[in-house]
């Protein structure tokens, strides 16, 4: 399997990098049959380490379970637990070698679109410009 890249099975499940077989909750299997912790296993294979491995419909089941719960998720999760990991503005920020391989390939890509998005902006407003300036 690729370096830092999730592949996911013809249900959505995705692949233990491990074993080479397909769960819901990969990084539930990998804890329990292969005695890795998720950051490890995500440090080794180059995966993001705060994203989760699981299917859609795994994901599905959770956020359902998020809603039933709403309040009690919103104050204790977010607000409470989260004010330890909120931005100061004395935080380094994470700089390219702290980062996962799978997130540096998804920043490259969103970077290459919008360097793209922006090259093609630019060329259409030179070309009204050359249009207006040749209307005159």
């Amino acid at each position: 399997m690729p370096y830092g890249q999730v592949l996911y099975d013809t249900e959505g499940k995705p692949f233990c990098e491990i074993c080479n077989k397909a769960f819901d909750r990969v990084l539930s299997h990998v804890r329990q049959k292969h005695g890795m912790t998720a950051l490890n296993y995500k440090q080794r294979f180059g995966l993001d380490t705060t994203i989760g491995i699981c299917s859609e419909a795994s994901k599905a089941k959770s956020r359902a379970k998020v809603y039933e719960n709403y309040e009690s998720c919103i104050t204790n999760n977010l607000i409470k637990l989260g004010a330890e990991t909120r931005y100061t503005p004395e935080h380094e920020g994470r700089t390219i070698d702290k980062m996962s391989k799978q997130t540096y390939n998804r920043l490259a890509d969103r970077w290459s679109r919008v360097s793209r998005q922006s090259w093609t902006h630019r060329r259409c407003e030179q070309k009204k410009a050359q249009k207006r300036t040749s209307e005159l």
